[in-house]
């Protein structure tokens, strides 16, 4: 597993900006995280060994995190019942 945040995975979703990749190999799929929402990117395989063990864990930790996260804001009456998308911002492209 590797981070660009140094968050446990329970804590991980919903950082702004985070990015994860778990396992390694053909096994390695990245999860994405922002304010509103987590990414899972790739389709990934998880066998029946002891490295699908680990990201099984490490999948379940992250969803665990989000959830927590996701009835935290249900109770504190912060969680939308459907999430607006909103508009693209474009910016200028620095190089030219």
């Amino acid at each position: 597993m590797t981070s660009n945040k140094k968050l446990p995975l329970n804590k991980f979703a919903f950082s702004p900006g985070g990015s994860l990749n778990l396992g390694t190999g053909d096994l390695l799929t990245t999860i994405e995280s922002s304010e509103d929402r987590l990414s899972v990117m790739n389709t990934f395989d998880i066998p029946r060994d002891a490295s699908g063990l680990a990201l099984a864990r490490d999948l379940v930790d992250v969803l665990l995190g989000a959830i927590q996260t996701m009835k935290e804001d249900q109770q504190a009456g912060k969680l939308e019942t459907t999430l607006t998308l909103k508009k693209p911002i474009r910016k200028p492209n620095p190089l030219g």
